[in-house]
């Protein structure tokens, strides 16, 4: 990962990472991922900084905000269930307000491309995967320069909303001061999501699929719960975000998907100082990697739950401990 790491998992780990101030124990992604994602991402930055672009991302990202958005989401799914299954045709049109196909396939390659690597070893050499990935990231930086300039002169002209997709919200943020956001953060924070969103997703997804395949009981029950909303819908009707409130036993479904697969196997951070943990010091300047999917397994209660449909263990044995900080809502819990 370019520097020394040690590894964490369970709750006291949980506690050190997240009741330590910023000034302790910093976010701090590997050099590999840093160099393509951008040093002004969320994931890059602690304290203030991080908490400024928070509130500008889920001012757009919220579920109060999101539910405008569930008709214009359904249309786009099902066209690409019948054209092609790419989740990041739906992210081009909710971040960037691109419908244009051909423009979407350039930079969803590009995207394919920047990601191949992110964990790769950062040697900048002709030939790596690393060299690449940098080579698609300033592709990626091009683009979506343009898209800022065509997006701040249509808003400009009253031609585009600034919460009609993420680029136009960003544009058109300003901090307690009134200062906006520089080109740089606002493409970092862009790549973040984009590559954050991806891999979530997709792993979300082929999870509770093949979960469901080998669970047909399962299968049938969330059958019957999408039947039943669909029986009272109009022919092409689009979904609504009350149709999708009724899907509480897909929620579920998910929710225990998560609880035995993690979508994201850990987080990183970095020791600011020299920190005592577990009768060890962790030296200043290196890397910690927490691991959310060991948090889940070690905590299941028994051979039986680590399978699906079998959930019984309390809570607070998979929650994350973020305490009363200023970590505090950034995630809740793992699954």
């Amino acid at each position: 990962m370019g520097c020394p790491t040690v590894v964490l998992n369970g709750p006291a780990g949980n506690r050190l990472l997240f009741q330590n101030d910023f000034n302790i124990i910093a976010n701090k992604q590997p050099i590999s991922l840093t160099r393509i994602v951008g040093k002004k991402s969320i994931l890059e930055l602690s304290g203030e900084d991080h908490k400024r672009m928070r509130s500008a991302i889920m001012q757009f990202l919220k579920p109060e905000a999101l539910q405008k958005f569930v008709g214009r989401m359904n249309s786009i799914i099902k066209k690409h269930f019948v054209d092609c299954w790419d989740e990041r045709t739906l992210a081009g049109d909710l971040l960037f307000g691109l419908n244009d196909s051909e423009e979407i396939e350039i930079l969803s390659q590009d995207f394919t491309e920047a990601f191949k690597a992110l964990w790769s070893l950062p040697l900048d050499l002709p030939g790596t995967a690393f060299r690449s990935e940098l080579k698609a990231r300033s592709r990626i930086c091009k683009r979506l320069s343009s898209l800022l300039k065509v997006r701040r002169r249509e808003l400009h002209e009253g031609k585009f909303c600034p919460g009609q997709d993420l680029m136009s919200n960003m544009l058109s943020s300003r901090n307690e001061n009134g200062k906006a956001m520089t080109e740089e953060e606002i493409i970092d924070n862009m790549i973040a999501l984009m590559s954050a969103g991806h891999e979530t997703t997709c792993n979300l997804l082929i999870n509770v699929l093949r979960l469901l395949a080998l669970n047909p009981h399962v299968y049938q029950k969330v059958l019957e719960e999408h039947m039943e909303i669909l029986t009272k819908k109009e022919i092409d009707e689009p979904l609504t975000w009350d149709d999708i409130q009724k899907m509480k036993y897909t929620w579920k479904v998910c929710q225990e998907t998560m609880r035995l697969i993690s979508p994201v196997f850990g987080g990183f951070r970095k020791a600011m100082k020299d920190v005592e943990f577990g009768g060890f010091v962790i030296p200043k300047g290196w890397q910690i990697l927490n691991l959310y999917a060991k948090i889940l397994i070690d905590y299941l209660v028994d051979e039986k739950e680590k399978t699906f449909g079998t959930a019984k263990q309390k809570e607070s044995e998979v929650k994350i401990d973020f305490g009363k900080n200023k970590r505090e809502g950034q995630i809740k819990k793992v699954g």
